[in-house]
């Protein structure tokens, strides 16, 4: 493989450095006072997971963490520091989580700064790719891409935060591509999902680059079969978690049962590779391909461009191929072995990384215009303009310019355009603060699943809780889903919440009017908290 350089000058360095300090700095101050309403759903599930390893007995009767073994398995990696951090901080998840993002944003932009710069060798290039890979991307399978303010906080965004790290390392001397190897299956373990996608592409990366430059002394078994059992060796931690704390072997419930319930939660298509696949909106696959496709028609007229594009196509169309034959694959070993995996729908979800190699090919269209002498810094300094004015409401209906894609970039805090402040304690947070003070620990809700996360109480019967469980304890998710049926069946809501007292629920969240079988005891704008008695 060919020595990259991958060294910019010092002062360049601290540019890039100085411009991901001011924006995570921004992001951060924006959340001093925010609330857990501010958080994604997905972490709303997980910083209970820390609570409940942090004190046992919370939790008790839960509808997934009643039993720490049913969310053993999810992410330690990213549950464990983040319980760290917070008890620095007195056990504030929510400052926890604050600060992490502080750190991820530095890091983020810098680091795919130095990737993109690695291969680039252009100073504005890279800067400009760097930031426009910051931006929010909404995608199949529920997914999203970039980071921004708080709650873009989670496990898939530290993994593609340190993703750049073993591709800045990647090298012909066997010790650094095995060291590159090693590290590319550590960062896996913050999110396994995402870190498949990464591993396919680092793999994806060396056999091609080997194959299209002539580095074939990379594939031969003694250098190539140490670095996959690297790999492997990295993987090791999420692996063992994983494997050692979900059954897929044992089969101790009604399977079609399951299946019901599984498709209450999760959408069909991430069972079916074309309607997976059919999720693309086409402006995104003509955003993203439009770049590869340009560097293709330049590479006709120059061999370097070309192989390039080789590269960037090679990698888009495994990580299609890979990410939706696992549906097939594991669908055949259970119908052999006669087991119930349950992998597949969160491999093909992997399918978001295909718009990486885009922007790679953005950066070398970028470089293409090299021979005109300010065309790159002034494209750059135009961006950055362009991304200071964004949130204007001029812009709201302007392709790409109005879309989260360039919005999200900058914190509301950093624009030359009067932007009104946004609120981010809201009256849901101020219910949870009342639940907190004025609830015993041992009591149980019906409700949103911030009540976890926020208020530190029980929640059963919810949706959001019940897909900890499909990997984590399958018997239990049946019963769930059994319980939810039962509910579904009450035609009022006065029936239903005989069902809910009936499950032990003790409390109730929610903007609807309760005529009999509860008593209002709080509210907040629409927001009800009723005792059910």
């Amino acid at each position: 493989m060919v020595r990259m350089k991958r060294d910019c000058s010092n002062r360049d360095l601290i540019i890039v450095l100085i411009i991901n300090l001011v924006i995570a700095i921004g992001f951060y101050w924006e959340h001093l006072d925010s609330g857990y309403s501010m958080l994604a759903s997905d972490v709303q599930s997980i910083v209970p997971i820390g609570q409940k390893f942090d004190d046992p007995d919370l939790f008790q009767e839960d509808l997934f963490l009643n039993d720490l073994d049913n969310v053993r398995y999810y992410t330690p990696f990213f549950v464990q520091p983040m319980r760290y951090v917070a008890q620095l901080l007195d056990g504030d998840y929510l400052q926890a989580l604050n600060l992490m993002g502080l750190v991820a944003n530095v890091l983020y932009g810098v680091l795919w700064f130095l990737l993109f710069y690695r291969f680039t060798q252009n100073f504005w290039a890279a800067l400009t790719v760097s930031l426009l890979i910051r931006g929010v991307v909404w995608l199949p399978g529920l997914e999203v891409w970039g980071i921004t303010e708080l709650w873009s906080i989670m496990p898939r965004t530290i993994f593609i935060t340190f993703m750049p790290v073993p591709f800045l390392l990647l090298d012909n001397r066997k010790h650094l591509f095995w060291l590159s190897a090693f590290l590319i299956g550590l960062v896996f373990n913050f999110h396994a999902i995402t870190g498949l996608g990464g591993i396919l592409i680092f793999t994806v990366f060396t056999v091609g680059y080997a194959v299209v430059y002539g580095e074939l002394n990379m594939l031969r078994s003694g250098v190539l079969l140490p670095a996959l059992g690297l790999i492997m060796l990295g993987m090791l931690p999420f692996l063992y978690t994983y494997f050692s704390k979900t059954d897929i072997v044992a089969v101790d419930y009604d399977k079609d049962i399951f299946k019901d319930a599984f498709h209450t939660r999760i959408p069909l298509f991430f069972e079916d590779p074309l309607l997976f696949f059919k999720q693309w909106s086409i402006a995104k696959v003509v955003f993203y391909l439009t770049p590869i496709v340009l560097v293709i028609l330049l590479g006709l007229r120059d061999s370097q461009m070309m192989n390039k594009a080789k590269l960037m196509v090679l990698t888009l169309m495994m990580i299609l191929l890979v990410s939706s034959i696992s549906i097939y694959v594991e669908r055949l070993a259970n119908d052999i072995f006669g087991t119930n995996i349950r992998m597949a729908f969160q491999m093909i979800r992997f399918q978001k990384l295909a718009i990486i190699p885009s922007y790679f090919a953005m950066a070398y269209l970028l470089l293409s215009l090299k021979k005109y002498r300010h065309a790159i810094p002034s494209i750059s300094i135009l961006f950055i303009f362009i991304l200071l004015v964004a949130k204007a409401p001029f812009f709201d209906k302007v392709p790409i310019i109005g879309d989260d894609l360039v919005r999200t970039i900058l914190p509301r805090n950093i624009n030359i355009v009067g932007i009104e402040k946004r609120k981010t304690y809201l009256p849901i947070d101020q219910m949870m603060d009342y639940i907190s003070k004025n609830t015993e620990q041992e009591d149980v809700f019906v409700g949103p699943p911030i009540i976890r996360a926020s208020a530190k109480r029980s929640v059963i019967l919810d949706p959001k809780g019940s897909a900890s469980l499909i990997e984590g304890n399958p018997r239990q998710f049946v019963r769930w889903y059994l319980d939810r049926k039962e509910v579904d069946a009450m035609k009022t809501l006065e029936d239903k919440v005989s069902v809910f007292k009936k499950k032990g629920a003790n409390y109730l969240v929610t903007r609807e009017e309760i005529v009999q079988g509860a008593r209002l005891v709080h509210q907040i704008e629409n927001i009800k908290l009723y005792r059910l008695e």
